[in-house]
C-alpha cells in the first residue's frame, strides 16, 4: 500500500501538481468462487483481529472535516465501495488515517481516508454479532474449561434480556432492531449467516476457551477456514486526486488485484515478496541507510516496485 502511494506522490511532484485527496482501501477476502457463505468471508489465519477490529475507534479526514468513529461503530458505519463493476464490496474504516498525513508529508490535503475491504454484507452481520455480545473477551464460567456444557443456542438465548421462549431467531431479530420496516433484507442476512454458523443449533456445543471472543475464535475456523483447492485474493486501491499549477484538479487510480494459486495464497505473496525484496535491497547495499525505515523514499520505492513488477505483482493506472 505504502510503496504504491510514494510512487503515485512521486509521479506528481515530477510536474509540481499537489496532492488534495487520498482515499485507499485494501482488502485480503475469497476469491469469488470462494465466497458463498453467508459472510462472504474466510480465514487463512486466527479471526481474532478481524473480530476485534469493529472493537477499534477510527479517524480520517474527509473534505477537510476530521471524522472520528467511536470504538465499537466500525462495522455500523460501513459505506459501499467505489471499486470495479463487477465487485459488490464495502469500505470500513481502519483505525488512525490522520497520522499518516505527516508520514506520507501531505499536509494540507482536503480529504484523506484508508480502509478495508470486505464483501457487501459482512459489515451488517458482524455489527449484530458484536451487538449481541459474541466478540466480549472477558473471561466468563460460561466458557471455562470444565464448565458444565452448553450449546451456542444456549449462549445465543443468554444474550437476549428478558428472554423466555422457543423462538430465538425472532428474538434476535427484533433485539437488534431489524424487524423495523425497510430492514428485512438486513434481517434475513443475519438471520442466515447465523444458523449457517451454527449459533442457533441446539447441537453445536461451545468450546470452552475462556471467553465468549475466543470460543467464536474457534468456531469460526471450523466453519469459515479455506477448503485445500480455494483461493483468496487482495484488493488493494488508491484514489488520488492532484491539484494541477493550473488550477485543475486531476483524478488518478492505482489499483492491484491478485489472486493465489496453488503454491501460495494471495496473502502471502503480496506481503511476503516485499520483505524478502526489502531484505535483498539491504543484503546488497542498494539501501545503505539504517534503522527503521519506511518506503516513502524513491530509493526505497522504486527499486521494490520494479522488481515486484518481475514477480507479477504490478497495479493498474487509470488517470481521467
Amino acid at each position: 500500500r505504502v510503496l504504491r502511494m510514494s510512487r503515485g506522490l512521486g509521479d506528481v511532484y515530477k510536474r509540481q501538481a499537489k496532492l488534495v485527496s487520498f482515499v485507499s482501501h485494501c482488502g485480503g477476502l475469497p476469491a469469488p468462487e470462494a465466497s458463498g457463505n453467508p459472510f462472504a468471508y474466510k480465514f487463512s489465519w486466527s479471526p481474532r483481529g478481524v473480530l476485534t477490529a469493529g472493537l477499534n475507534s477510527a479517524r480520517f479526514l474527509r473534505a477537510h472535516k476530521q471524522m472520528t468513529l467511536k470504538a465499537g461503530t466500525i462495522f455500523s458505519e460501513a459505506r459501499r465501495a467505489d471499486f470495479l463493476p463487477a465487485f459488490r464490496l464495502e469500505a470500513l474504516a481502519n483505525r488512525d488515517s490522520l497520522k499518516y498525513i505527516e508520514a506520507y508529508g501531505v499536509a494540507g490535503v482536503r480529504t484523506f481516508e484508508r480502509g478495508t475491504y470486505r464483501y457487501e454484507g459482512f459489515a451488517v452481520v458482524m455489527d449484530s454479532l458484536m451487538k449481541l455480545g459474541f466478540f466480549d473477551s472477558s473471561p466468563s464460567p460460561l466458557f471455562a474449561p470444565g464448565a458444565a456444557r452448553m450449546s451456542w443456542r444456549d449462549i445465543t438465548a443468554s444474550m437476549l434480556p428478558d428472554f423466555a421462549g422457543y423462538d430465538v431467531e425472532g428474538a434476535v431479530v427484533r433485539h437488534l432492531g431489524l424487524n423495523e420496516p425497510g430492514r428485512e433484507e438486513e434481517a434475513r442476512r443475519v438471520e442466515r449467516a447465523m444458523t449457517w454458523l451454527g449459533v442457533f443449533d441446539d447441537n453445536n456445543m461451545v468450546d470452552q476457551e475462556g471467553s465468549c471472543l475466543d470460543a467464536m475464535c474457534a468456531l469460526m475456523m471450523r466453519r469459515m477456514a479455506y477448503e485445500q483447492d480455494e483461493r483468496d485474493m487482495v484488493l488493494l486501491q488508491h484514489q488520488f486526486v492532484f491539484q494541477e499549477t493550473d488550477g485543475r484538479e486531476t483524478p488518478h487510480v492505482s489499483r492491484l488485484i491478485a489472486y493465489g494459486d496453488d503454491n501460495e495464497s494471495a496473502m502471502a505473496r503480496t506481503v511476503g515478496t516485499p520483505a524478502a525484496i526489502a531484505t535483498k535491497l539491504i543484503l546488497d547495499e542498494h539501501v545503505i541507510r539504517r534503522g527503521v525505515l519506511t518506503p516513502v523514499s524513491m530509493d526505497i520505492y522504486m527499486p521494490m516496485l520494479s522488481e515486484l513488477e518481475k514477480e507479477g505483482i504490478r497495479s493498474t493506472e487509470t488517470s481521467e
